[in-house]
């Protein structure tokens, strides 16, 4: 059996804080009010023969799971969860600051990540998709303190406001008959908040600007490559 959640929040949301939105694809995983236990949610699904993920896009944040059918329903009820009341423990933030830095420093070395980025770099300054989507310890911890924002404070406000139930599809697949799974998606998904969020549409939910404009184009660039 397996679920798939999509957020119509990523990067282009981050406001203020460069990282926010995959920062707290991280950190919703760390335990609810109702679960909060940090490690219950991976402890169950390892247990199950299961597994996890989730990622963030500029546009939309992604969480998905698969596990054994008769541990369906349980697991539905911890997932479902952090969509209504994360915690957000100051522990697990600084903590988890360190495994996005980690994810960063990675994709230094990546060929595609740093061709994607040089791309990026290069193009249209008025265009958002010019920002700093991954995170960094000085995107989420360095720059926030020098703002004065509390970075926990910002999670839950970014939380409260984008991880709202009418931006939010969820898909569900198992063995189960049509009623039964539909039945499931009721009991563990309808009481997600809803705060009618509005999305932008057009050119600026994709950026607000091209990613180039007419005077750039066309351009030849030549990166070179650190494997071999």
């Amino acid at each position: 059996s397996a679920c798939c959640l999509d957020v119509n929040a990523g990067f282009l949301e981050n406001g203020p804080i460069e990282g926010l939105s995959h920062f707290c694809e991280h950190m919703l995983f760390l335990g609810s009010e109702k679960f909060p236990e940090e490690d219950l949610y991976m402890a169950t699904l390892n247990k199950a023969g299961g597994s996890f993920n989730a990622t963030t896009y500029w546009q939309n944040t992604n969480y998905f799971f698969d596990i054994a059918p008769d541990q369906f329903s349980p697991i539905l009820d911890q997932f479902s969860q952090f969509f209504k009341a994360p915690l957000f423990t100051e522990n697990s933030t600084d903590r988890e600051m360190n495994a996005v830095d980690s994810e960063h420093k990675l994709q230094l070395k990546h060929d595609m990540a740093r061709v994607y980025n040089v791309v990026l770099a290069l193009g249209n300054p008025d265009c958002k998709l010019q920002l700093f989507g991954c995170g960094n310890l000085k995107s989420l911890r360095d720059d926030p303190k020098e703002k004065g924002l509390n970075i926990r404070d910002e999670l839950l406000k970014f939380h409260k406001k984008h991880y709202s139930a009418n931006v939010m599809k969820v898909a569900i697949l198992s063995s189960d008959p049509f009623e039964k799974l539909r039945d499931l998606v009721v009991e563990h998904f309808a009481d997600i908040p809803n705060s009618d969020v509005e999305v932008p549409t057009g050119p600026q939910r994709s950026g607000g600007a091209p990613p180039f404009r007419t005077d750039q184009l066309p351009a030849y660039i030549r990166v070179l490559p650190i494997s071999p």
